[in-house]
């Protein structure tokens, strides 16, 4: 997140149709851009995906919500090699 987090909440706020283009992961609650915004969300001149790109990195998520770090994380979690915690 490169701003910090009320000034990002609160410009959602003031443009609630922007919030549609913004994610959260599931797991880690880390937020940014879809990849499939487009350069105009509007028909007019617009700043309004600019202000996203600059406010957010792109976050793809996976069907379950989750971004790359902790798909992996999880991933290396429930391998049938990972220890268990439990265990000694």
């Amino acid at each position: 997140m490169k701003h910090q987090r009320y000034n990002i909440d609160k410009y959602l706020q003031q443009y609630p149709g922007l919030a549609k283009w913004v994610q959260t992961c599931a797991a880690c609650g880390a937020r940014g851009y879809r990849p499939d915004l487009p350069e105009n969300i509007y028909p007019h001149p617009n700043v309004g995906a600019q202000h996203l790109r600059r406010m957010f990195e792109p976050l793809e998520l996976d069907d379950r919500g989750l971004c790359e770090q902790c798909r992996v994380h999880l991933k290396d979690q429930t391998s049938p090699t990972a220890k268990n915690p439990f265990e000694s």
